[in-house]
């Protein structure tokens, strides 16, 4: 399976080059290539980078150039974005550009249905697609033409998701899309609260718009009105004023009134217990658009890293940062920033010729974008680099390092499109004294002064140049690279892919820095976790202000947006909630998506009703539609067929145990033990005395070792493993409790203890039905199978 990368002008550590990230280390990394990437009869993922390169420099007469472009990918340093992988090359009717925004949506009946017809033909040749439904008249406004009264943007929010399943069930792209609502809309409290109504608006993402007057006025604590520029249809308006829209004099009605810290509470409320909608700060964003003297940025693609104009798209290709360290793990471990420099001006050729030779679903998304040439280089594998550095993720350190990181890569892609620019000319709508003029844009605070001279004598080819993406599937087609510039998630995870004849399949997933690290210090992957150094963090060692740090490290650098989910404890405060919203505004960043698991979403609650019942009687707590848990694989000596052990936690305490095996031997005494365990645990009392109980029971002919240690029964060994779920949530790195006795070399074989799932969600995967469905960047993605929203 394995192959050398054509050429050797980018010379990479010997350490990355060793390791074969298609090999049985990573084997689902090969199996996404065959399912997402894999085009006719490509023998391996080398052929299809080769057809993809031959795809994008069609066009490009440089013979250097698509040399080095293949070789940058066939050693994993440069990714395009998915659908240029899948669709480049191929005769195929698809869009090579991942996500569009919308035309403005006409506010009447012809203007909203040619705007869906273009959806669905977006969705259709595998475009996502934001909307922004701010210029539909709110329910309860006069309809001129019938007399009628309206139903709102909301009715029609529904017909796009009907639209998205409908075109979603015809082929494999999942469809994605964003629906975006100002903050003056009369509409907007039914707007953030439009999900709790189950399965509504389910192939949306959901995001206010959120100005500056609005922020103002909920520090100040002021009056905030919601209103349209269309009468109530009864009349009864709070006020009524003059405002100027985009040059003309229009009456402006207010519908209600509310007090700006309510409205903004009823947002952060939501986002608290459902997860949406996210916050864009729109002013903060156009104020620093590269283009705001010819456009208007009026939303974002489905995962909000880029914002756009009616019309834009995203042309998206991530520079991999975990295969530019030197020594890696080691004291003398150096960033490559030659390498990286390398990369990066090979990437913004390589998205700029991606503009000439794709398909665009609608001739207005074509218009738009050869005017203006919009590009996003990014980045992917930050957290490996960092931990290669020996640095953790979100310390000081590795804010400085990401600064550094960050700054020699704008500079590399800006001079590069200014190299662009010399050979084949300016973006149409470039104007060198208005384009990137704003005093905050990324030209006047992080380009070299090198860079900016270029700049003037050759003006730019891209519009606008950097966007952190989303890079969930791609990353693992990379072999498992931390994600954009999300942490860790985990070093090692079992995940279950579904295949094409509804069967699962077990693969065992190593991050790429683990594995790396694992190779540079001779240590077997498939043995714990447990005694890593502190620089090999994941997510849940992480606080929310850490995540926030880290992407505010990267928006300076980035002159669209970034991705980045901020995964929150379940048992933050509302008003900590309240205050990542706070900070994350102040550091800068452009926009703040969140995540923290509740029971709340898509759960029956039981609110309040213990405290009407006697205490004497015991209370069952209800239990959640969706729980998150852990499965433990177990061999027992006396039966053949695995037993299966499942521990699901509500709030990070255990809640209900499951017992399963194929065989039917014990099946009774088992299944009468995990209800009695359950019932134990549903009482919500302190469980930790049940181990060392069931641990007692002693089997007068059944008994067997587990990795050298001796177990009276399979009772005490089942008790054992929740006294493990207990202590950690890696089994191996505990201690076994359990009576301990030298094992001889008749004793019988060793039995293996293997965590097979364990997620911080509760939401359900919609290709695997597991509750495993997680936000990360942004987007929707699965811990256990291959599946994003976005991708």
């Amino acid at each position: 399976m394995e192959r050398k990368p054509t050429g050797s002008r980018f010379s990479i550590d010997p350490a990355h080059e060793g390791l074969d990230v298609y090999g049985d280390a990573q084997i689902l990394t090969y199996d996404v290539w065959k399912d997402k990437y894999r085009y006719g009869e490509e023998a391996h993922p080398f052929d299809s980078m080769r057809r993809v390169v031959e795809g994008v420099y069609s066009k490009d007469s440089n013979a250097d150039a698509k040399r080095n472009a293949l070789e940058a990918m066939q050693k994993g340093l440069w990714i395009p974005a998915g659908r240029i992988q899948a669709g480049a090359g191929t005769p195929n009717i698809v869009t090579m550009l991942n996500c569009y925004m919308s035309r403005d949506i006409d506010d009447s009946m012809p203007g909203i249905m040619e705007a869906l017809k273009d959806a669905a033909l977006t969705q259709q040749q595998g475009g996502g697609i934001g909307m922004n439904f701010s210029s539909l008249r709110p329910s309860g406004a006069f309809l001129r033409r019938t007399g009628a009264v309206a139903s709102g943007p909301l009715p029609f929010m529904d017909m796009w998701d009907g639209m998205c399943a409908t075109i979603m069930s015809a082929g494999s792209r999942r469809g994605a899309m964003m629906a975006v609502m100002d903050c003056e809309h009369p509409d907007l409290p039914e707007f953030i609260t439009a999900k709790h109504e189950a399965g509504r608006l389910k192939n949306f993402n959901l995001s206010v718009l959120i100005s500056d007057a609005f922020l103002s006025a909920v520090e100040t604590d002021e009056e905030w009105f919601l209103g349209f520029n269309v009468p109530k249809a009864d009349g009864r308006h709070i006020f009524t004023v003059e405002r100027d829209d985009r040059g003309r004099i229009e009456p402006w009605f207010a519908y209600s009134k509310w007090k700006a810290r309510e409205l903004w509470d009823l947002i952060l409320e939501n986002t608290y217990e459902w997860s949406e909608p996210g916050v864009v700060f729109i002013d903060r964003i156009n104020k620093r658009n590269n283009l705001n003297y010819c456009e208007t940025i009026t939303g974002t693609n489905p995962c909000g890293e880029q914002p756009l104009p009616a019309n834009g798209c995203c042309n998206l290709g991530a520079v991999n940062l975990a295969k530019m360290v030197r020594d890696p793990f080691s004291d003398h471990a150096q960033f490559d920033y030659d390498l990286l420099d390398q990369i990066a001006s090979l990437g913004t050729r390589f998205l700029d010729n991606v503009i000439d030779v794709t398909l665009y679903p609608l001739d207005d998304q074509a218009t738009e974008e050869y005017a203006k040439r919009r590009i996003g280089v990014g980045i992917t594998g930050l957290a490996n680099a960092l931990a290669q550095l020996q640095v953790r993720y979100g310390s000081p350190e590795a804010l400085k390092v990401t600064n550094m990181i960050m700054h020699a890569l704008t500079n590399a892609v800006y001079s590069a499109s200014a190299d662009l620019a010399e050979e084949r000319g300016v973006f149409p709508l470039y104007d060198g004294s208005q384009w990137a003029a704003h005093e905050r844009s990324v030209l006047h605070t992080v380009l070299d002064r090198g860079t900016r001279d270029k700049l003037s004598r050759h003006g730019v080819r891209n519009g606008v140049l950097m966007t952190i993406a989303p890079t969930g599937t791609t990353s693992l087609y990379a072999g498992n690279v931390s994600s954009g510039l999300e942490p860790v998630f985990l070093h090692k995870a079992q995940r279950n892919v579904r295949q094409k004849d509804n069967t699962y399949k077990p693969y065992t997933v190593y991050d790429y820095g683990y594995l790396l690290y694992s190779v540079v210090h001779h240590v077997t992957p498939t043995m714990t976790t447990k005694g890593l150094p502190d620089y090999m963090v994941t997510h849940e060692a992480l606080s929310v202000w850490e995540h926030i740090a880290m992407q505010a490290a990267c928006q300076k650098y980035v002159d669209a947006s970034v991705s980045k989910t901020i995964n929150c404890p379940q048992d933050i405060t509302f008003e900590d909630f309240k205050q990542i919203y706070e900070e994350a505004h102040k550091a800068g960043c452009k926009g703040c998506t969140t995540y923290r698991y509740s029971e709340v979403r898509g759960s029956i609650l039981s609110s309040g009703a213990a405290k009407d019942t006697p205490t004497s009687q015991p209370i069952l707590l209800t239990r959640p539609d969706v729980l998150s848990g852990q499965t433990y694989k177990v061999r027992w000596p006396n039966v053949d067929e695995n037993y299966y052990i499942t521990i699901n936690d509500v709030g990070g305490k255990p809640f209900e145990v499951f017992i399963h095996s194929t065989s039917s031997k014990y099946t009774d005494w088992t299944t009468a033990l995990s209800l009695m365990i359950s019932a134990i645990m549903r009482k919500g009392d302190d469980i930790s005395f049940m181990p060392k109980e069931l641990a007692k029971v002693r089997s007068a002919d059944d008994v067997g070792y587990v990795d050298g240690v001796f177990y009276g029964s399979l009772v005490a060994l089942i008790g054992d493993t929740i006294r493990r779920h207990l202590s950690s949530g890696d089994i191996s790195s505990v201690e076994s409790s359990a009576s301990r006795r030298p094992a001889s070399k008749s004793a019988n074989p060793q039995i293996n203890i293997e965590l097979i799932a364990s997620g911080i969600g509760g939401e359900t995967c919609p290709r695997c039905n597991q509750p495993s469905l997680i936000r990360q960047e942004g987007c929707e993605a699965c811990t256990l199978c291959i599946y994003t929203k976005c991708q």
